[in-house]
């Protein structure tokens, strides 16, 4: 905590003291350590319960897609139908993400 302290500005006599009193209460330390590091703080956090309904809203979509088919068709041809619309949806999806990191996008939507 001292170097960061330092990197700062702070004097080495500065940052020993206040690394110190940082360390006098580990929650805080603790709470510093990860800003300091990772550039995390409790107001950049989201929800977790608004994540986790996120998350789980999205899973259901996403597993209800291939079961569309089966709705107004059977047996293979429903089966088809449910393939083709499962991949077109991985396609899509990693067409998104390719564009966003530059990657190549039907090798990598080949890949799932």
């Amino acid at each position: 905590m001292e170097l960061f302290y330092q990197l700062k500005g702070f004097s080495v006599d500065e940052a020993k003291m206040m690394a110190g009193r940082l360390a006098e209460q580990p929650e805080q330390l603790l709470k510093t350590l990860a800003h300091e590091e990772l550039g995390l703080s409790e107001k950049a956090f989201p929800n977790p319960w608004k994540s986790a309904v996120s998350a789980m809203l999205s899973t259901a979509g996403g597993a209800f897609v291939p079961v569309i088919p089966f709705l107004f068709l059977s047996g293979t041809q429903a089966l088809v139908w449910s393939f083709c619309h499962q991949h077109r949806g991985a396609f899509c999806g990693r067409r998104v993400e390719g564009d966003r990191d530059g990657s190549v996008v039907v090798k990598e939507a080949a890949r799932r």
